[in-house]
C-alpha cells in the first residue's frame, strides 16, 4: 500500500479536527454531515458500495468475533446500532485500502473503535481485542494519541457549542461522565499498544 495514512484517537473535544488540519495542511476540510447537494450524495453511494466490498465484509467479521451483543442494540450516547457502527468501521478500513492517496482522519479506526466499546458499554479490553484484531489492517496506519485531559475537553465541548452529533445534547454531567470514560478508555489503549503521543497546549 503506498498511500500514507494518518489517524487520530482521542476524548471528544481535545481538539483532533485541528490537529488533523495542521498535519495535513488543509484548512479547506469539510465533514460529511456539513457537504450538501450531489457532492453528498456521490459521497454517500461511494460508502455504500465500499460497505459491500468482500473487504469490508471480513473486517465486520473480524469485529463481532470478539463481542456478544445484539447486532440491533442502540448506544448509550449515539443511539447507532451494532450494526450501524460496526459498518462505519468497515467502510473506513476500505478507505484506508483502496483510495491511493494520503489520508488524514481526526476519528480513525482506532478512535470509532474506542467509542463503539464505549458506547455499548463493552470492557475496555474488548477495545483492545478488536484493535487487535484489526492489526494488519492498521500496519500502513501512522497513529497518534492526543492525550487532553478531560476537564480541558469539557470546557472545550461547553465552549463550541456545537450542535450537531447526539453528544452535543447531553447535560453538564452526563458530559463529564462520558469524558472521563474515553479518557480511561483511551490511556488504556494507547498503554497496551504504545502509539504516539501528542499533547494539546
Amino acid at each position: 500500500m503506498s498511500n500514507t495514512i494518518t489517524e487520530l484517537f482521542g476524548c471528544p473535544g481535545c481538539g483532533k479536527t485541528y490537529f488533523i488540519h495542521s498535519m495535513s495542511g488543509d484548512d479547506t476540510y469539510k465533514n460529511v454531515t456539513e457537504t450538501n447537494g450531489i457532492k453528498k450524495q456521490i459521497k454517500n453511494l461511494a460508502k455504500k458500495i465500499l460497505i459491500l466490498t468482500p473487504y469490508a465484509a471480513s473486517i465486520r467479521k473480524k469485529i463481532v468475533q470478539n463481542i456478544d451483543i445484539s447486532p440491533a442494540k442502540k448506544g448509550r450516547y449515539t443511539h447507532r446500532t451494532v450494526r450501524k457502527t460496526v459498518r462505519n468501521i468497515s467502510m473506513l478500513a476500505s478507505v484506508y485500502k483502496y483510495m491511493n492517496r494520503k489520508i488524514y482522519m481526526d476519528e480513525g479506526i482506532v478512535h470509532r473503535v474506542i467509542s463503539f466499546c464505549i458506547d455499548q458499554n463493552l470492557p475496555r479490553e474488548t477495545a483492545v481485542d478488536i484493535i487487535a484484531s484489526l492489526s494488519r489492517e492498521l500496519e500502513p496506519v501512522k497513529v497518534f494519541y492526543l492525550d487532553t485531559p478531560p476537564s480541558v475537553c469539557y470546557e472545550a465541548i461547553l465552549k463550541r457549542g456545537r450542535k450537531q452529533a447526539t453528544i452535543d445534547f447531553l447535560n453538564k454531567e452526563e458530559i463529564a461522565v462520558m469524558l472521563d470514560e474515553y479518557y480511561e478508555y483511551c490511556e488504556f489503549v494507547d498503554n497496551w499498544f504504545g502509539f504516539e503521543r501528542i499533547s494539546r497546549k
